[in-house]
C-alpha cells in the first residue's frame, strides 16, 4: 500500500478527481496549502501599492492505493493536472504499512494492535478485552 500526495493548482483539481473516479478512487483528502519556490512570488497592485506574494496558494490530494494500481494512478494524476508551465505541482509517493478504517473498530479500543486486530479480523470487541458499550 501507498499514500500519493498530490500538490496540484486549484484549477486542475477537477481534471485530476474526474480521472481519479474513473479508477474507481472516490475517497480522497482534499486540503489547501501554500507552496513556495523561486517562481511563486508574484505581484499584486493593491489601492496604489505594490506588494509581492511569496506563497503560491495551491491544493494537496492525499489518497491511499493499493500496489497494483501505483503506476496508473501516478500517470493520471499527473495526466490531469499538467498544463505545461512552471508550477504544476509534485506527486509524493510514501510506503504505507498499515491503515486502519477508524468505522470498524469501537471508541473503547486503546491499543493500535488491538485495533489492527479488530479491524483485520472482525472479531467482536469483548474477544480483544475491550468494552464494547453494549
Amino acid at each position: 500500500m501507498y499514500k500519493l500526495e498530490a500538490v496540484i493548482r486549484s484549477d486542475r483539481l477537477e481534471s485530476v478527481k474526474e480521472k481519479l473516479v474513473t479508477l474507481g478512487f472516490s475517497d480522497f483528502n482534499v486540503s489547501e496549502v501554500r507552496t513556495h519556490d523561486a517562481h511563486a512570488a508574484t505581484a499584486i497592485c493593491y489601492r496604489g501599492a505594490n506588494y509581492a506574494i511569496p506563497y503560491r496558494p495551491q491544493l494537496r490530494l492525499e489518497l491511499v492505493v493499493p500496489d497494483s494500481a501505483l503506476d496508473v494512478t501516478i500517470e493520471n494524476i499527473v495526466k490531469g493536472a499538467f498544463t505545461g508551465e512552471h508550477g504544476d505541482g509534485k506527486v509524493l509517493v510514501s510506503s504505507l504499512c498499515d491503515a486502519i478504517d477508524i468505522s470498524a473498530i469501537t471508541p473503547r479500543t486503546t491499543t493500535a494492535a488491538a485495533a489492527r486486530q479488530f479491524a483485520s479480523s472482525r472479531i467482536e470487541p469483548a474477544d480483544l478485552g475491550v468494552y464494547s458499550g453494549r
